[in-house]
């Protein structure tokens, strides 16, 4: 089960377990009463948490997975759930996250004119932003954050293959690749699908520029954004994500466009563009690889940085109400009539 689990996440799952500890320390319970924990006992340490942050759900998950590895099946009750959505309500107001900027179309054109298409390195960097914003993905199923390549987590160049580009009518072309790590279905891994899609910054196009042109001819088992590197050992280095953001932040700063320092600003951005463009939220969903009530949470926050996707009031009105309208639409579609 741990292989499952990110370090990331295995670090704030141990969070949750070392607080409950506490907490069980605090109240004077027995070590053999505090597992496996009751709906009761969950809600009052979320209840005990209130005002303490925001993460209180990662806690309970945390705590949730320590049971499971043990043996013990649990999920969250309607006490449990009511204590996490009161438990919102005390939030402090310096340890809510704003919502994160969207990266649009015009950083990836921005992108496409001050990079240097010479370099192997900014042609991952190109390569990498495109896919990512159009394919509607996590950047770290596409970037590395650091570390060694590994390949049970890490998509390969091997998953690329330009001959299997489909015709689906109207001109348009699309190109299935296979990512071995999910973070819902993680070791059976999801396709991403890639579009031709109307613009100068085509996610086939700019693949292929990185592939055959910027770093052509390495091995298939190289991390997909590697970059053909004289001076490395294998001759070539992978494309990490500091180093991705820290080369789209300069060409963003020099373009005048708005810092964006979060590499989940992609999909975000990708999603916005889509649901703007009038696709069909079913589409997107299928893109994102959402289930529906999943796809409408994350709609939801897509909403609240409608604001920063234009400055226009008129413009930020029109687009709150069509999206406003097409939730409606989707729940009824879906049968959602309680999105918790």
């Amino acid at each position: 089960l741990l292989v499952k689990i990110s370090l990331d996440t295995r670090s704030t799952y141990a969070a949750g377990l070392l607080r409950y500890i506490q907490w069980c320390e605090a109240l004077g319970i027995d070590e053999e009463d505090r597992f496996p924990i009751s709906q009761e006992r969950m809600a009052m340490f979320v209840t005990y948490q209130n005002g303490k942050g925001a993460d209180v759900a990662h806690l309970v998950d945390g705590l949730r997975f320590w049971m499971l590895i043990n043996g013990v099946e649990w999920t969250r009750g309607p006490l449990v759930k009511a204590a996490l959505g009161g438990h919102k309500n005390f939030v402090p107001e310096d340890a809510k996250r704003p919502p994160r900027p969207p990266v649009t179309p015009e950083h990836l054109t921005a992108l496409r004119a001050g990079l240097n298409f010479r370099d192997p390195l900014e042609c991952a960097v190109y390569g990498a932003a495109c896919v990512s914003f159009w394919g509607v993905c996590r950047l770290g199923e596409m970037v590395p954050k650091g570390g060694s390549f590994d390949k049970s987590r890490h998509v390969a160049r091997g998953a690329v293959d330009f001959e299997k580009i489909k015709g689906v009518g109207n001109q348009m072309r699309t190109l299935t690749v296979r990512i071995p790590f999910d973070k819902v279905k993680k070791t059976e891994g999801a396709d991403v699908l890639l579009m031709n899609v109307e613009s100068d910054t085509s996610p086939l196009h700019a693949l292929k520029w990185h592939l055959e042109e910027g770093s052509p001819n390495l091995p298939e088992t190289a991390p997909l954004f590697a970059y053909a590197d004289e001076d490395a050992k294998e001759g070539w280095t992978m494309l990490t994500k500091p180093k991705f953001l820290k080369i789209c932040e300069r060409v963003w700063c020099d373009a005048g466009l708005p810092s964006i320092p979060y590499g989940h600003s992609l999909r975000i951005g990708g999603t916005t563009e889509f649901l703007l463009r009038g696709m069909d939220p079913d589409r997107v969903m299928m893109l994102g690889r959402w289930s529906s009530r999943a796809f409408l949470r994350y709609w939801r926050k897509v909403e609240q940085i409608v604001p920063l996707w234009s400055s226009a009031n008129e413009e930020v009105e029109r687009i709150t109400k069509m999206f406003a309208e097409a939730i409606i639409s989707f729940k009824q579609k879906h049968g959602i009539t309680n999105e918790g």
